[in-house]
C-alpha cells in the first residue's frame, strides 16, 4: 500500500522551488531587466542576459511578460510607480521646487534608476524605439507638471507674474539642468550631486521671486 502524501503545507521559511510564487518572480525579473536596460540599453539587452541576472531561463521570461517589448513596458510601469510615490508630487506652488533636492537623494540613493532614465532617453529619441512614446510623453508630463507648480506660485503671488512662455523656458532649463548633473554626477561619482543641484535651485528660486526671468 502506498504510503499516504503529506497534506502539510511548507513553514513561512520554506520556499517551494526557487521562487515563492509568481509575483515574486515578476518582481525579481523586473529588476534584473532594469539592471540590464541601464547598463546595456534596450537595443543591446538580451533576454539571456536577463534571465541570467536571476537565475531562470529565458523561455521563462517569455512566459511572463510574452517577449522583450513586454519586459521593457513592464519595466517603464516600475520606473512610473518609483518616481510617482515620491512625496514632493504632493506639493504645490514653490514648495514644489523646494522639496527637488529630496527627488536628487532619492535618486542618488537608486543610482540604477537614473541609469535607467538617462539610457531610454537617449535611445529613445528614434522614434522606431518602443519605449518612444512612453519616454516623449513622460518629458511632457514632467514639463506640464512643472509648468503647473510654477503657474500656481504666479497665482498666489509668491513670484512675479509670468508669461506662459516664461514659465515654459524656466521649467525646461530646470529640467535640464537637473538631468545633466545627474548624467555628470553617473561619469564622476565624487561630484556632491545634491549640494550642487541645491545651490543652483537657490539661485534659480532667488531668480524668480526678483522677477529675474527668461525672456519669452
Amino acid at each position: 500500500m502506498a504510503a499516504a502524501q503529506s497534506t502539510q503545507e511548507p513553514g513561512p521559511g520554506t520556499r517551494r522551488g526557487p521562487y515563492r510564487n509568481g509575483t515574486e518572480t515578476r518582481a525579481q525579473i523586473v529588476s534584473a531587466a532594469a539592471k540590464v536596460f541601464a547598463e546595456r540599453g534596450y537595443a543591446g539587452g538580451s533576454l539571456r542576459q536577463i534571465a541570467a541576472e536571476v537565475g531562470v531561463s529565458a523561455a521563462a521570461l517569455v512566459q511572463h511578460f510574452g517577449g522583450k517589448e513586454g519586459l521593457l513596458d513592464a519595466v517603464l510601469r516600475h520606473w512610473d510607480a518609483e518616481t510617482s510615490s515620491l512625496p514632493h508630487n504632493d506639493r504645490t506652488g514653490m514648495a514644489f521646487f523646494e522639496t527637488l533636492p529630496d527627488v536628487v537623494r532619492h535618486h542618488i540613493e537608486h543610482r540604477s534608476l537614473i541609469e535607467l532614465i538617462l539610457t531610454l532617453r537617449a535611445e529613445a529619441s528614434s522614434d522606431t524605439h518602443p519605449a518612444h512614446n512612453h519616454i516623449r510623453d513622460r518629458q511632457r508630463q514632467a514639463v506640464d507638471d512643472y509648468s503647473a507648480r510654477l503657474a500656481e506660485a504666479v497665482a498666489r503671488g509668491d513670484v512675479p507674474p509670468m508669461t506662459d512662455r516664461q514659465i515654459d523656458a524656466e521649467v525646461r532649463t530646470l529640467l535640464a539642468a537637473m538631468n545633466g548633473m545627474e548624467a555628470q554626477w553617473l561619469l564622476d561619482p565624487r561630484i556632491d550631486l545634491q549640494a550642487l543641484f541645491g545651490a543652483h535651485l537657490h539661485v534659480t528660486l532667488a531668480r524668480w521671486r526678483d522677477g529675474r526671468v527668461m525672456h519669452g
